[in-house]
């Protein structure tokens, strides 16, 4: 493993030497811009880390290297919130563990959990517990029930929507940042992308984040990047994400900037782009690797 980061350390600092002249043997976190030399990636713990652009619990091979505190830090806000997600689609579907909730019949609730059979609707609903007297007074309620009586279930898919979302956005920009390099990470358009990622704009965040259907994929790839727009370098970048788990496999989508998008026209940008994207049908072609 060590040798692999040193390997990518010295195609980062290549790459970082041809943006900034003078910056020999030394990478910057794509996530902060913080300077690292080749020693980071020694010491107990080490500064400099190797991270999983795409969850490794979510079959992710793309690896990149970050300071250890983002990658500690994000992987626990954000990627957690990610996987627990995607891993929420397949309970919802049929697979998976169990959800946790509550059932309410009347004026009783107790704590519950639920699973789908098939996907279509809800197949076991298990009590978990309660006081005597609660067990009782929902057992005479349940036995009541007829056609048309109310049972509320509320459960819980234990992740905070908005964090899985900067997730998906942290994931496609270093994504971008392997395919670009720094030039991209210099950009004002990416210093917008980052402060998304660290939480701010939350309500902007749907403009970068377009919905996905019906993608017909025969390569199998983690990540595909695909040009939007006539410019060049393209004015914006659409991130396909495939994520996998025991049952299924999963697309997420992310629309970044260009690197020429300047920070005061990036939400213009996103809009224009968006609408031209809207109920169309999108090919996109894959070249060969290598």
């Amino acid at each position: 493993m060590r040798r692999r980061q040193e390997e990518l350390f010295d195609r980062l600092a290549a790459n970082l030497a041809e943006c900034r002249h003078g910056s020999l043997d030394v990478v910057v976190c794509p996530l902060c811009l913080q300077r690292f030399s080749k020693s980071a990636l020694a010491g107990d713990p080490p500064a400099l880390s190797e991270e999983h652009i795409v969850p490794k619990a979510l079959g992710g091979t793309l690896i990149t290297l970050t300071c250890r505190t983002c990658n500690n830090r994000q992987g626990s806000d954000l990627d957690g919130h990610f996987v627990r997600m995607i891993r929420s689609r397949d309970a919802v579907a049929g697979f998976g563990p169990e959800l946790k909730g509550h059932v309410r019949v009347g004026d009783v609730s107790l704590p519950m959990k639920i699973s789908w059979g098939d996907g279509s609707g809800p197949n076991t609903i298990r009590v978990l517990g309660g006081t005597e007297a609660a067990l009782e007074g929902f057992r005479d309620r349940a036995k009541s029930l007829s056609d048309g009586d109310k049972v509320d279930l509320t459960f819980s898919l234990d992740y905070i929507g908005s964090n899985a979302q900067r997730a998906v956005l942290r994931i496609a920009y270093l994504s971008l940042f392997m395919q670009l390099g720094y030039r991209y990470v210099f950009s004002e358009a990416a210093a917008f992308v980052r402060v998304m990622i660290d939480g701010h704009h939350p309500d902007e965040l749907w403009r970068f984040l377009p919905q996905l259907s019906e993608v017909a994929d025969s390569t199998g790839r983690p990540v595909i990047i695909c040009p939007l727009g006539d410019q060049d370098p393209p004015s914006a970048y659409l991130v396909v994400i495939r994520v996998s788990t025991r049952h299924r496999v999963y697309y997420e989508g992310a629309m970044l900037p260009g690197p020429l998008i300047t920070k005061d026209s990036v939400l213009a940008n996103a809009d224009s782009i968006l609408s031209g994207l809207q109920a169309r049908s999108l090919t996109i072609q894959v070249k060969p690797e290598g």
